[in-house]
């Protein structure tokens, strides 16, 4: 924050701007939700960005929501867990509910301090950074109500705060709208991928096969028919051998659904790499995570020819059978994850293995179709990239706004 103290503005501490003292939630169990119930929340039932998640609601019976139903522009704040920081303003609009143990419920003095602008100070880098040093101070990931009630807070006069919340708010809805079109386009890749792998492009006729019907003309092959190779990269200790410049080694955290994480990359000496001639990745190779996200492909850019990786899969399909792009759309829709994680490889895998991937049964098209399907997936995927890249302009935006506003370092004027 600013040294200075911007004019009319004071410096306050959360407890001093309640209406009564900070309340813990109830202790009861969940039930399953149902119309004669009141909602309750819980610590999971709030995402990140302080809204409720309707896809996991449970409900508590009346009598035990007794003392503990919260009103409009009440806050909740995480106390304990992994998530202690985490808060939720209860809106009227959002219904009848209750809080669970594991949630502080902080009423507000509306005469001192707005609802909606303490909870825009929550989802900023100053509240974060403070929770981060309380928990510094204790064995356990906790933070108690007098401890919350300490934190200090600076305070325009009302209506600038109403100006600033209100600001924040409009970007919110933004970021909400945003993130509801990525969502859609998310729901429409996984149906067209889920149509287009299993009925192709304009086929009416179809056959039997060992995953199900398909078109006729198209087969099923065992992955390790269609390649040149299936093995696995450099899977010893590389630690001696890395270097500031050098020979890209490409990890599990650079594999990504949607191409290869240029950021976070680790090099090791040429000297190395042609010791480990035999394990180098060419373009076109078709790149797996072994653990962790089992599965989960990519294919090797142009950029990253000859280069390596660390204990990942490798798969090297023959061109003129196996398109790369196919192979990898193949593996990582919901087809592929099922065969990976043991829906047809005899139980839940943590780790995918070569003669796991070898045995893999790759639904072919002809070869010309397989490109037609990755380009007509690939379209959306690319539109999806876009509206990522705008929402990730739209946060950076509102943690700038964040900076200058909730300081004073920029003043908003009030009519």
């Amino acid at each position: 924050m600013s040294s200075l103290l911007p004019n009319g503005w004071l410096i306050s501490c959360l407890g001093e701007c309640l209406n009564n003292k900070p309340q813990y939630g109830a202790n009861t169990s969940a039930l399953p939700f149902s119309d004669n119930l009141i909602r309750y929340i819980r610590i999971t039932d709030i995402d990140n960005t302080g809204n409720l998640i309707d896809s996991v609601k449970v409900g508590i019976e009346s009598s035990d929501a007794e003392g503990y139903i919260l009103i409009n522009n009440d806050l909740l704040i995480a106390r304990t867990g992994n998530t202690v920081g985490k808060s939720y303003l209860h809106k009227s609009t959002n219904g009848k509910a209750a809080y669970a143990g594991y949630l502080i419920k902080f009423t507000l003095n509306n005469e001192k301090l707005l609802a909606d602008y303490i909870f825009q100070y929550t989802q900023s880098g100053f509240y974060k950074k403070w929770v981060i040093g309380m928990l510094r101070h204790g064995a356990q990931p906790n933070i108690n109500a007098t401890e919350y009630s300490e934190l200090e807070l600076l305070l325009p006069p009302l209506p600038e705060q109403q100006k600033i919340a209100q600001i924040l708010t409009s970007v919110d809805e933004v970021i909400e709208k945003t993130q509801a079109q990525i969502d859609k386009l998310k729901d429409l890749k996984t149906a067209m991928m889920q149509e287009l792998l299993t009925k192709g492009i304009g086929h009416v006729e179809f056959k039997d096969s060992p995953v199900g019907k398909v078109p006729v003309g198209w087969e099923v092959k065992p992955l390790e028919e269609l390649c040149s190779l299936v093995g696995v990269g450099i899977a010893s200790s590389t630690t001696h051998a890395y270097t500031n410049i050098g020979v890209a080694l490409l990890r599990n955290q650079n594999i990504l659904r949607d191409g290869i994480r240029k950021t976070d990359m680790l090099y090791i000496t040429e000297e190395f790499s042609e010791q480990n001639s035999s394990k180098k990745i060419y373009k076109r190779d078709v790149i797996s995570i072994r653990t962790g996200y089992p599965g989960v492909s990519a294919v090797v850019p142009d950029e990253f020819d000859g280069c390596h990786s660390f204990t990942t899969l490798i798969s090297r399909p023959i061109e003129s059978l196996l398109n790369s792009d196919y192979l990898a759309l193949l593996i990582n829709s919901d087809y592929g994850q099922t065969f990976v994680t043991g829906g047809q490889a005899g139980g839940a895998q943590q780790n995918l293995n070569s003669s796991v991937l070898k045995a893999f049964p790759v639904i072919l098209p002809p070869l010309e179709e397989q490109k037609a399907i990755f380009n007509t997936v690939e379209a959306i995927s690319i539109k999806l990239r876009l509206i990522i890249d705008r929402k990730n302009k739209i946060l950076a935006t509102k943690k700038a706004l964040m900076q200058d506003l909730l300081t004073g370092n920029v003043r908003v004027k009030v009519q």
